[in-house]
């Protein structure tokens, strides 16, 4: 029996709608369904916006005392959200400018605005508006929504999310007590800004550690770095309560009672796909995620998922990546298997964190005495001195053999210049590949050369006979040299 299509994407996540384009340039027929384009857009656009304006005041105030830019009586002066939120708008409109509906039918894709669900009679398929479609494959490319934890009383005292908190910011207070509960990068980064913007904020953590996947050194450094800000941070905690107390919310923190202003909900998200009758098509799902195997196929095999979930967080970069395996898998042949292990994973607060591969303690237990941890801390490189950046450092995790198992990077912009390390690692380079790039010159990236130097002077250490073999060699040349 024919279909009508090659792939139906579903769903409005950047990854999908890049999907889309990318399987219609192989002239495939595509036809890409979502209610609208453009939600998934705003909400990244209004939380990277958020960030950016915390960063923004905090360099205010770092210019302010800072001995090179003496500038008397400076004062950055409120945060006018009226701005913000123009600018936040400007950002999703421009970043949503080669998405519209127009520019995707140009290329070749049929987009239907509607809501679908897909059904089991007379064949399987996708009934969407009144229309039946039937495809070769599909992939399911639905944007994720905050979890919301079940917490006694929560629903009836209300909250704030990490979509919703953009646009009610303008209407809380100075100095108002805010409360994150979460855990990673969203929970982390959000508890950075809303601290510099100039509220008191307690960050809730259920796990021992406020990124429990990233190397413990990472963690602990971001901790630090929150908590002299004046973050409050409350690790292996739960919060089992909430109801109300003068005006108030008071949680139930562990043993502890807390009193907040507002709570903010930065716990992970969860799949948007109440509606799309994934039982009808038997995809297992449940609402931390939809269920799929290496291949990226969901308990039906001609339907794919790039969800990029990884625990509890969806991260941009691992549903584009996911985007690729399940496209060529979906269109050709099933053959192609993702791999995390390569792939960075940040958390943009300031210095920023990047991390990927293993954490040393991993390595260990999977390599032993064949581990070598190399680290250069920020403060020899010469821009970090020049622009009074000095936290931060570079830390990789290398195999005897030179094969690089891990990289953990905490510093400013580090997602910008971690992109060599991660190249080194997805092409299964070794560590002199780093030792020999050519970088510019004060930048951040010379601290990865540095690294990998030292990898060089740690394996000659190791070999006395090696540097006996130097030795003689140099000493032979010496004796033979005329003047």
């Amino acid at each position: 029996m024919s279909v009508d299509y090659d792939l139906v994407v579903i769903g409005n996540s950047p990854a999908g709608i890049e999907a889309a384009i990318a399987a219609a340039r192989l002239k495939a027929r595509v036809a890409l369904v979502s209610h609208s384009l453009s939600p998934a857009h705003f909400s990244e656009a209004a939380y990277y916006s958020l960030l950016q304006v915390g960063r923004s005041q905090e360099q205010w105030q770092r210019l302010q005392h800072s001995p090179l830019w003496a500038i008397p009586e400076f004062s950055s002066g409120p945060v006018q959200w009226e701005s913000v939120q123009r600018w936040m708008e400007l950002a999703a409109a421009h970043l949503e400018m080669d998405h519209t509906g127009a520019v995707l039918a140009s290329l070749g894709i049929d987009v239907i605005s509607d809501q679908g669900e897909f059904c089991r009679k007379p064949t399987p398929g996708l009934m969407v508006g009144g229309r039946f479609l039937s495809s070769r494959s599909y992939l399911l490319a639905m944007a994720a929504q905050p979890f919301i934890p079940n917490i006694e009383g929560l629903q009836r005292m209300g909250y704030l999310t990490v979509e919703t908190l953009p646009q009610q910011l303008p209407h809380l207070q100075e100095g108002q007590h805010l409360a994150v509960i979460g855990q990673g990068s969203e929970a982390i980064a959000l508890a950075q800004a809303l601290n510099r913007l100039n509220f008191s904020v307690t960050l809730l953590v259920a796990a021992p550690r406020i990124v429990p996947d990233a190397d413990i050194e990472v963690s602990r450094w971001l901790q630090a770095q929150l908590e002299v800000e004046g973050v409050r941070i409350l690790t292996d905690v739960e919060v089992t309560q909430v109801r109300p107390i003068q005006g108030k919310k008071w949680l139930q923190v562990g043993s502890q009672g807390m009193e907040v202003d507002e709570l903010i909900l930065a716990v992970g998200q969860a799949p948007r796909a109440e509606s799309w009758n994934l039982e009808a098509v038997r995809v297992k799902w449940d609402g931390r995620g939809i269920w799929h195997n290496a291949k990226l196929q969901t308990t039906n095999p001609k339907i794919y998922v790039c969800e990029g979930r990884l625990g509890d967080t969806c991260y941009s970069q691992v549903a584009r990546y996911e985007a690729t395996i399940a496209l060529q898998n979906a269109l050709f042949f099933p053959r192609l298997t993702a791999s995390y292990r390569h792939i960075p994973l940040t958390v943009y607060t300031q210095p920023e964190a990047v991390w990927m591969g293993l954490t040393e303690a991993q390595a260990i237990s999977q390599f032993g005495k064949q581990v070598q941890v190399l680290r250069r801390s920020f403060n020899t490189l010469p821009k970090a001195q020049l622009q009074d950046h000095l936290t931060g450092f570079c830390k990789l995790i290398v195999h005897r053999n030179g094969r690089l198992l891990g990289a953990h990077l905490l510093g400013d912009q580090a997602s910008e210049w971690s992109s060599a390390i991660a190249l080194v690692m997805q092409q299964n380079l070794t560590i002199p590949a780093l030792s020999r790039l050519v970088l510019p010159s004060p930048t951040w990236s010379e601290v990865i050369q540095k690294v990998a130097m030292d990898w060089h002077i740690q394996q000659l250490e190791q070999k006395p006979w090696l540097q006996n073999l130097y030795d003689h060699f140099f000493d032979f040349r010496r004796s033979w040299s005329k003047e």
